[in-house]
């Protein structure tokens, strides 16, 4: 058992894709503000695709920062946004559909 199915109690056909070290998995990272924010999350990103080198990671990122993620090893694809159409989406990441597993990164004080 890997420690992503340790950390939480996944439904089986999410479980057996990250099993099969993410084969068939697709996962949208989001993670919104400033340019120092992002790159504190690169890390973990790492990590992710580490532990599932099968699976297509995206990064959902207002447009400015998009061209900082561009040709990242750990990413497949960036999906740059507007900030007014991010801000209205943030507010429910479940909205952001075609995605297995999304990753929702929050700074907490």
């Amino acid at each position: 058992m890997n420690i992503l199915q340790r950390m939480v109690d996944l439904p089986k056909a999410l479980a057996a894709r990250i099993g099969d070290h993410g084969a068939g998995l697709s996962l949208l990272v989001i993670r919104l503000g400033a340019m120092g924010d992002i790159v504190r999350t690169l890390p973990a990103v790492r990590l992710v695709r580490f532990g599932l080198p099968d699976a297509r990671i995206y990064w959902l990122a207002w447009e400015p920062w998009s061209t900082l993620l561009a040709g990242h090893p750990d990413l497949d694809g960036v999906v740059a946004v507007p900030r007014a159409a991010l801000r209205a989406q943030a507010k429910d990441p479940t909205r952001w559909g075609g995605h297995g597993l999304c990753l929702y990164c929050v700074s907490r004080p």
